[in-house]
């Protein structure tokens, strides 16, 4: 059930560079019934280690654009110990609408997006006239990710494109690299802040991960991005409203 659960994640992760946590959390709650807290710190180690993997796989075709992922991941980094400490003092009810809304807002805007026209890939030079965007922006990505659990590669990959004109390539591998440096420090703070035995299941949901993220590369490759991006919207939109129905019918 758990090496399942991350080869879910790591496949999410590998086709299109987002979406392993918003499959992780739910998952982690409905299977292992796992308070929402527990599921969402847990989750950021998993997308962590799915997320580096997914780096090395990409470093020869399409590497990440280190000064864009510097840019995010250095405030991220700092930010997503500061979302972990605010999960634990919101109520759960509360923190499942917030993920859930932010989930569903994700889907639709990544639905919308599928199929969109790729940029110039060679921004090099916007990115380094405009590093404090991307540092305020790493400070939002830090918070959410450790506020819900996410990588943030729904935010990232969109930010990427959209804002600094990268290919949806290029942005994928930058998001990665990202999320793999975020998740280490969210996923640090709840390590020293809940109990140990999480590290265990960690491991074995960290494994499928690797395995799922190898997997979606290798289908990525060889299907239609733009059919890809809309089936996995609608997956994303049917297990948060389940997520949703079972927080208020339970």
């Amino acid at each position: 059930m758990h090496l399942a659960l991350g080869f879910a994640l790591g496949l999410a992760l590998g086709l299109t560079g987002a979406g392993g946590a918003i499959i992780a959390v739910p998952l982690l709650i409905f299977a292992l019934q796992l308070p929402a807290q527990e599921a969402m710190g847990i989750s950021l180690g998993a997308v962590s280690a799915a997320a580096m993997v997914g780096v090395w796989l990409r470093r020869r075709q399409q590497p990440p654009l280190w000064r864009a992922a510097a840019g995010l991941a250095v405030t991220g980094m700092l930010f997503s110990p500061v979302g972990r400490w605010l999960s634990y003092r919101l109520d759960e009810q509360l923190l499942v609408v917030l993920f859930s809304t932010l989930a569903l807002v994700l889907a639709v805007r990544m639905w919308r997006s599928a199929g969109s026209p790729t940029a110039d890939p060679d921004a090099d030079q916007a990115i380094s006239l405009n590093m404090p965007v991307f540092l305020l922006a790493g400070c939002a990505l830090g918070l959410l990710s450790g506020l819900f659990g996410v990588g943030g590669g729904f935010l990232i990959v969109p930010f990427l494109t959209l804002y600094a004109g990268l290919s949806i390539e290029r942005a994928i591998s930058t998001s990665l690299l990202v999320i793999g440096l975020v998740g280490i420090t969210g996923y640090a703070y709840h390590i020293f802040t809940t109990r140990m035995d999480d590290v265990s299941l960690l491991s074995y949901i960290a494994v499928g991960s690797m395995l799922g993220i190898f997997a979606g590369n290798a289908i990525g490759a060889r299907l239609p991005a733009q059919r890809l991006q809309q089936v996995f919207s609608v997956f994303v939109i049917l297990v948060t409203l389940q997520l949703l129905y079972r927080t208020f019918t339970t």
